[in-house]
């Protein structure tokens, strides 16, 4: 018999690993099966039975987890569902014996291609690229959940003072960033084209006009200029993930956690009871720098170290900033956000990035975002800090663990 930490350590094992295997090919129609045991003198035996199948046209591992909790004689099952999407991975865990998780996987895969059919800028007939690509004054129609999306966009560049600007789509492309990337240049855009693009670097009404009854019915949207381009990047990944959480609900889930890219979202209680838990990785090392307890709540990270490239013999990072045109020369090198929703918290934490550690703290305090904010300094030191608001909201739920585990 075991107690609930060691099942806690158990799941946790297994949220932060992924199961592989060698994909069968896409023509072919396979299904195979086979088990996984975990052995420890400190953790539940776990049997896993895993299927993988290409019939829908997707590879999806279904994991049951099942263990006995000290004084519990009923076992709690856990079902994971993992695939691609966006160019990276997801894991979906849920609670519950009652949720059909081979309806759900399915219903997953359906909402997120529905998904990258509105928002994505590297699928060209999706609602972003046809508004990219549309004449300046041509009216395109796209879906409800799209203009939902930008009209949430404009507030958080009001809420971010501009450090998050869904706009910066054409300094992201200048960089040698994005959709269009190549490798065969490295040189940075003259001073005249980012000075050019970063004041096109707006969602002001003169280059974006949205029409229709938002979020209730589709609408029509008119951009303003031809080198103006509007990219989602920055909060389409956790966005999704409330898309799928909401899948969850819906399934039966009596707890759920979903995790796309790196962006999390989770509800209820992990097996076992008491909040899941959820780690920040060394920038560095990507090992667990911070564990973080969950409950009810959004966290997604933004790093300078995921996706950065040399231009003109200097490392750079992906994030640009669209007050400067330039890639974001702080000293931040992560930056954590809780939020309610995950798109705010995706957000969030590429405009922290933006602003910098010292900026984006005073920003945290007055605003009451709770974030946890890493830097390295000129000796290549890491030093970590966080808001009043993360504090305040990790305690909250750490002390909602300790009720839960006295129950």
């Amino acid at each position: 018999m075991y107690g609930d930490d060691a099942f806690a350590a158990a799941v946790d094992v297994l949220a932060s690993g992924r199961l592989s295997s060698n994909a069968p090919h896409p023509a072919v129609a396979v299904t195979t099966a086979y088990d996984l045991r975990v052995k420890s003198s400190d953790m539940p035996r776990c049997s896993c039975r895993c299927l993988t199948s290409e019939g829908r046209r997707r590879s999806v591992c279904v994991v049951v987890l099942t263990a006995v909790l000290a004084g519990c004689s009923q076992s709690v099952p856990v079902q994971t569902i993992e695939g691609s999407a966006f160019g990276t991975t997801y894991t979906v865990r849920v609670v519950g014996a009652d949720v059909d998780v081979d309806t759900l996987s399915g219903a997953i895969t359906d909402r997120l291609l529905e998904f990258d059919g509105r928002v994505s800028t590297w699928n060209p007939a999706s609602d972003l690229s046809r508004l990219n690509a549309a004449q300046p004054g041509q009216p395109i129609p796209v879906d409800a959940e799209t203009a939902a999306l930008l009209w949430r966009c404009r507030e958080l560049v009001l809420e971010t003072d501009g450090a998050f600007q869904p706009a910066v789509g054409p300094l992201v492309q200048a960089w040698n960033f994005g959709s269009r990337r190549t490798l065969a240049t490295d040189a940075a855009p003259s001073n005249g084209d980012r000075r050019r693009l970063q004041q096109l670097a707006s969602l002001d009404e003169p280059l974006l006009t949205i029409t229709g009854e938002v979020p209730n019915e589709s609408a029509l949207v008119v951009r303003g200029d031809a080198d103006w381009e509007v990219d989602l990047s920055a909060m389409a990944k956790g966005a999704a993930v409330d898309a799928v959480g909401d899948l969850c609900d819906q399934a039966g889930a009596s707890g759920w956690m979903v995790e796309i890219g790196g962006e999390v979202r989770v509800a209820g209680e992990r097996p076992g009871g008491g909040p899941w838990r959820i780690a920040v990785t060394n920038p560095e090392t990507s090992r667990p720098i911070r564990i973080v307890p969950l409950r009810e709540v959004a966290m997604a990270t933004s790093g300078d170290y995921r996706n950065v490239q040399t231009i003109e013999g200097e490392r750079v990072s992906h994030i640009i900033d669209p007050r400067t045109g330039r890639p974001a020369a702080g000293d931040l090198t992560s930056a954590t956000v809780l939020a309610d929703d995950c798109g705010t918290a995706d957000a969030y934490a590429t405009a922290l990035m933006v602003m910098g550690f010292d900026e984006g703290l005073a920003w945290a305090r007055h605003n009451d975002v709770a974030v946890y904010l890493i830097r390295r300094t000129a000796s290549g030191e890491l030093v970590k800090g966080e808001s009043p608001a993360f504090a305040t909201r990790v305690a909250q739920m750490t002390a909602d663990r300790d009720t839960s585990d006295s129950r």
